[in-house]
C-alpha cells in the first residue's frame, strides 16, 4: 500500500508577512546595488508601499503573550490583566492566537499602559518599518527619474533662462528696429497687419526654439 502523501504545511499569516518583508527587503537591496528590477519586482515594491495594500496583505497573529510583550513592550502577565480590565481589549481567537493589529490600536487608544521603559521594541519595529518604506519610496523616485518622468532641475533652469534670454532679444529687436520704419505715417489697420505678423513670426520662432 503507497504511503500517504504528505500535505504541503499552510503557512501562517504571520510566517507569510514575514517571507513578504524579507522579500522587499532583498529588492531594496538589489536595487541599492543598481541593479535593474524586474515587472514584478517593482510591482511588489509599489503594494508594499502603498497604504491601501498595506490593509490588503495578510493580518499579524501571534501565538503567545510572551510574543505580545516582545513586541509591545509590557510583560506578558500584563495582557490577561488588560483583558480583565478593559472592555474594549482585544480577545485571542479559538487556537489562542493573538491578532497585532488589534493590540496595536488597544495601546494607541491605552498609551498610558505602556510605560516609557518598556517600549524599545515597539520603537524599533516602527523605525524599521519607516526606514524600508522610506528606501523604497527613494527607488521608485529613482526608477520614474530614468524613465524620464522628471526632469533635471538645473538643466531645466537653464533652459528657462536660455528661452527667457532669446525672448528679450527678439523682441527688443522686433520692436526697436524692424518696426519703426514699417509703422511710420500708416494708418491703424496697416499697423495692426504688421504688429499681427511680427508676433506669428515670434511665436514660431519660440516654438522650435523650445
Amino acid at each position: 500500500m503507497a504511503a500517504a502523501r504528505e500535505k504541503p504545511r499552510i503557512l501562517s499569516a504571520q510566517e507569510a508577512e514575514k517571507i513578504l518583508q524579507k522579500n522587499v527587503a532583498n529588492i531594496v537591496k538589489k536595487a541599492a546595488a543598481g541593479k535593474t528590477l524586474t515587472a514584478r519586482e517593482q510591482s511588489l515594491i509599489a503594494s508594499f508601499q502603498s497604504p491601501a495594500a498595506a490593509t490588503s496583505r495578510p493580518a499579524e497573529w501571534v501565538s503567545s503573550y510572551e510574543a505580545l510583550g516582545t513586541i509591545f513592550g509590557p510583560h506578558r502577565a500584563s495582557f490577561p490583566r488588560f483583558r480583565k480590565q478593559f472592555p474594549d481589549a482585544p480577545k485571542p481567537r479559538a487556537n489562542g492566537d493573538h491578532h497585532v493589529p488589534a493590540w496595536r490600536k488597544f495601546f494607541e487608544a491605552h498609551p498610558e499602559l505602556l510605560d516609557k521603559s518598556e517600549t524599545p521594541a515597539l520603537d524599533a519595529l516602527r523605525l524599521k518599518d519607516e526606514k524600508l518604506r522610506e528606501q523604497i519610496r527613494r527607488i521608485k523616485f529613482e526608477n520614474e527619474v530614468r524613465e524620464g518622468q522628471f526632469l533635471p532641475r538645473d538643466k531645466t533652469l537653464a533652459q528657462i533662462k536660455d528661452l527667457a534670454e532669446l525672448l528679450k532679444s527678439k523682441l527688443r529687436s522686433a520692436l526697436e528696429d524692424e518696426l519703426p520704419p514699417l509703422l511710420q505715417n500708416q494708418p491703424a489697420a496697416i499697423i495692426r497687419t504688421h504688429m499681427k505678423e511680427l508676433v506669428d513670426r515670434l511665436c514660431k520662432e519660440f516654438s522650435a526654439a523650445a
